[in-house]
């Protein structure tokens, strides 16, 4: 065989050497995509698998008593020491069944950003709206104004999330709650984990107010166990606290400790409580 042609086989072996290699990288290349998507499959189903509920109990605001200060207040919210007095507080319905357009402004536009339609008369539950008002003209106080029910949460990966509107509040010292856009609906989520060894570390769930003219419309306060899927609307989830809650509701009444900034749920009979 003479050179040339030595050298052309040579030439041939490496383009076929080459065009298998390529097609082995390429059946690689395959079988990675193909196991990534395997995983994220996997992730989503695991996820529309699981039974997400929420732990805090009355997070409709359907429970609810009045204050020494005449505010409506959802049971076991906790008012700053002395604060009760500086916010104005309403109760607003958002009920199936009722009228679509008998619904207030307020209640039609976040049934709308909860994917639910403000037209729509039956849905799977009924819930309260709170708003709260600063009317005592200071752009800020010592402590939290309120906490949503219940105060603290343990730090091993839980997910807070609640429907907001309105200006003027935050989430604890860091956290932005609503930002200043007073005009839609907001859904603020934060994942709540554990601080690296410290398996008691707990977080408050605290309102502050931080404007004179702050006002804010806040639904469904939910903590989740587990991490919520970022981006899903939040429904109105399914509550074993607050179904013990209603088991027992007609036998207690909540009075408030204005000292402490705590709800002393205090046997009181049928009638003292809404």
């Amino acid at each position: 065989m003479s050179l040339e042609q030595q050298i052309g086989a040579l030439v041939k072996a490496s383009e076929n050497l080459t065009g298998a290699v390529n097609g082995k990288i390429g059946e690689i290349d395959k079988k990675v995509d193909n196991g990534i998507q395997h995983v994220q499959d996997a992730a989503v189903l695991s996820l529309e698998s699981l039974p997400f509920f929420t732990v805090n109990g009355n997070h409709d605001f359907l429970k609810y008593t009045t204050t020494a200060a005449g505010n409506k207040s959802p049971y076991r919210m906790g008012w700053g020491n002395g604060l009760d007095s500086q916010f104005e507080t309403e109760l607003i319905e958002v009920r199936s069944g009722s009228n679509p357009s008998t619904r207030l402004p307020v209640v039609r536009e976040l049934l709308d950003f909860m994917g639910i339609g403000a037209n729509t008369q039956h849905f799977s539950a009924n819930f309260n709206i709170l708003r709260v008002k600063n009317i005592s003209g200071l752009s800020s106080f010592p402590t939290y104004a309120l906490y949503i029910p219940w105060q603290h949460i343990k730090r091993n990966n839980w997910t807070y999330m609640v429907y907001t509107r309105g200006k003027g509040f935050s989430w604890g010292p860091n956290d932005t709650f609503n930002g200043s856009n007073q005009d839609d609906w907001r859904l603020f989520r934060t994942v709540l984990k554990q601080d690296g060894g410290a398996t008691g570390a707990y977080v408050h769930v605290d309102m502050y107010c931080t404007a004179a003219d702050a006002e804010m419309y806040i639904a469904l306060p939910s903590i989740i166990p587990g991490i919520y899927p970022e981006g899903r609307k939040l429904p109105e989830l399914f509550n074993v606290t607050t179904m013990t809650l209603n088991e027992h509701w007609n036998n207690y009444d909540a009075l408030h400790d204005e000292t402490h900034g705590l709800w002393n749920p205090v046997a009181q009979g049928e009638t003292s409580h809404n």
